[in-house]
């Protein structure tokens, strides 16, 4: 995915051939799709879809003249250290006919960072210690580079100094750690990162490095799943909390059964003091050193997830994913019971069914990750690549190919706060799947734009979602939403906006899409009156805004109107089973509730057309699925 941020030029090329259309941005290759709804060509337009943005020039052309493309991969910034292991960068090159094209690569200071090329691949070594630039420049147009910034530290040295006795988790020493749990050292004050420097891990014999985290452009490869797919996610693999260095190591580096120590290299924390001494690094000497426990029993069909107790399997709910993924039959069933606490991590599940995530407590059992647009871009998919950096997008949790996964009595939470100037869509999990079905009871869901994501077949059963813009959307063949509350929390960006809740991308018209059924449409304190909207549409006439509200109760800052009609939701006028519908709303208390301002594309279901959808059994009669509380 390519992160757009605000405030800087981008050329965009918008390429139709027939049906097929393909995007570049800055002449990258960025996706393209196929269109059956496009017969002939067609005036040219701007659309604006919830962000204004400002037009320099527009060119019209034969969508036969390819641009002479140039694309690097990995692109981003590299910073390493002295002796670190080298970049690999993939290169792809084409003239204008399609054909392959050359290209030459070089550093801004080949004592710094030293470029090798080999047909394709480019390889990055770290020389010595300062910045430099990495160009590549397209030999069909000399004019398109791409370009890589270096920025290279001195080589580590493993430091010297003691500190007393570590107030550290683990605690030195110790035995039995978990091998999937977070690190920590406290400080005798408040510490700060530099953004240098480095967290290493090193296996005790021989002292074989594991691990090197560092504190700025950093990102981790979740899973694998049984087929090998891996989430890819720029990431904060440090975070500091008051006096606290929290440390989560990469993914799959520690092993059961095995010493390690920790090293901490110096410069990386900001005038830290330890043990009353000023903190110049932190080496093998100073004896942060512990042992992880044996791998778990195989076949397990109970897990036990606690971070902080000592009769678990797991530290963390992905090292359970992991082992239901990679140890268990498809279809055997599991349950993990996550203890009270706050769990920090993304998560990541593929092709695993029957699978059940069961809290201690509602509110005291919480999986929270800030994750964001601007962070990972996209909705997100699993890559079938170790080590894998990015694709798997801004949800919190990205549930792929997974039937019959149960979520119950604990807290999903995306803890982005929206700000302006960024891409603030943040989903507490993105379930995508054709026909897969998902349960979630007794469940909070708490995010601001597109809390929720979810394709296929759901049910939602006394649980809160709570959002501010579409924050329930995707392409469901049904979602049901029953004895639940919708709750619009005040827009961070902008607390005099009210919202949007639905935004339905359904893909067929038959399909029972977004259902609220005996819910409650309420609010946050100070959500403004009249400006909040049931729903409003995606725009596209490939998708169908089915949405069904029956016997909910509603809030007095939902819109009069009820819906938001720009762009013109599909079908423009909803019939008895298509597009905008209401049954027996009621204001919160149960009064009744004038319904004479609603927009006309909306329609207000007699009782003989709500029917298909008064009851579960009803609204998931396609598939015969009959889930009980």
């Amino acid at each position: 995915p390519r992160t757009i941020v605000n405030d800087k030029w981008y050329k965009l090329r918008m390429e139709m051939k027939g049906e097929n259309l393909t995007f570049y941005i800055d002449d990258d290759l960025v996706g393209s799709f196929v269109d059956s709804s496009i017969k002939a060509p067609g005036k040219i337009g701007l659309w604006l879809d919830n962000r204004s943005f400002m037009v320099d020039d527009i060119v019209v052309g034969d969508a036969n003249v390819k641009p002479v493309l140039l694309a690097v991969a990995p692109g981003n910034a590299w910073n390493a250290e002295v002796g670190a292991a080298d970049r690999e960068v993939d290169v792809s090159a084409s003239k204008s006919d399609g054909s392959a094209d050359s290209y030459t690569v070089s550093s801004s200071d080949p004592k710094v960072v030293s470029v090798v090329q080999n047909g394709s691949k480019v390889v990055l070594h770290a020389v010595g210690a300062g910045t430099a630039t990495v160009t590549f420049t397209s030999g069909a147009n000399p004019a398109l580079r791409k370009t890589i910034a270096a920025s290279i530290e001195p080589a580590f040295v493993l430091p010297a100094g003691t500190y007393g006795k570590l107030k550290s988790v683990p605690a030195p020493g110790s035995r039995g750690v978990y091998a999937d749990q977070t690190l920590s050292l406290a400080f005798d004050a408040p510490i700060a990162l530099t953004g240098k420097g480095s967290v290493r891990i090193f296996r005790a014999v021989k002292d074989q490095l594991v691990d090197v985290i560092k504190p700025v452009n950093e990102s981790d490869a979740i899973g694998p799943s049984a087929d090998k797919y891996y989430r890819g996610m720029a990431m904060p693999m440090l975070r500091v909390v008051g006096n606290t260095l929290v440390v989560r190591p990469h993914a799959n580096k520690l092993e059961y059964g095995t010493k390690y120590y920790v090293a901490i290299a110096e410069g990386t924390l900001k005038d830290a003091r330890l043990g009353g001494k000023a903190f110049t690094g932190l080496g093998k000497k100073a004896g942060w050193v512990f042992a992880t426990k044996a791998a778990p029993a195989r076949k397990l069909s109970t897990l036990t997830v606690d971070d902080d107790g000592h009769k678990a399997d797991f530290r963390s709910v992905q090292g359970a994913l992991n082992y239901a993924m990679q140890n268990l039959p498809k279809d055997a069933p599991v349950t993990i019971k996550v203890k009270n606490g706050l769990y920090e991590e993304p998560l990541y599940l593929r092709g695993k069914d029957n699978l059940t995530i069961q809290g201690e407590s509602r509110d005291k059992t919480v999986i929270q990750f800030e994750n964001y647009e601007s962070l990972n871009g996209g909705s997100g998919a699993g890559v079938a690549k170790a080590g894998v950096n990015a694709g798997g997008g801004r949800a919190t949790f990205l549930v792929e190919q997974s039937d019959l996964l149960t979520l119950e009595r604990m807290t999903l939470k995306n803890p982005h706060v929206k700000v302006n100037g960024i891409n603030n869509q943040a989903e507490t999990i993105y379930f995508n799947g054709s026909t897969q079905r998902l349960v979630a009871k007794d469940m909070d869901f708490i995010s601001r734009q597109d809390t929720l994501q979810i394709n296929g077949y759901s049910w939602f059963y006394n649980t809160l979602v709570a959002g501010d813009v579409d924050f329930i959307w995707g392409s469901a063949k049904a979602a049901l939403f029953e004895n639940s509350e919708i709750r619009t929390v005040v827009d961070s960006s902008d607390a005099s906006k009210g919202g949007y809740l639905v935004q339905a991308r359904v893909l067929a018209p038959t399909d029972k899409g977004y259902v609220f059924l005996n819910s409650r449409i309420t609010r946050e304190a100070k959500v403004p009156d009249g400006l909040t909207d049931l729903a409003r549409s995606a725009g596209v006439p490939s998708y169908f805004d089915n949405v069904v509200y029956v016997n909910c109760k509603l809030d007095k800052h939902v819109d009069p109107a009820g819906w938001w009609t720009n762009p013109t939701p599909n079908p423009a006028k909803a019939s008895a089973t298509t597009g905008w519908r209401e049954f027996g709303s009621t204001a919160l208390d149960g009064s009744a509730l004038e319904l004479g301002g609603r927009t006309p594309a909306a329609r207000t279901m007699s009782a003989a057309e709500a029917a298909p959808y008064q009851t579960r059994e009803q609204v998931f009669s396609a598939i015969n699925w009959k889930p009980q509380p």
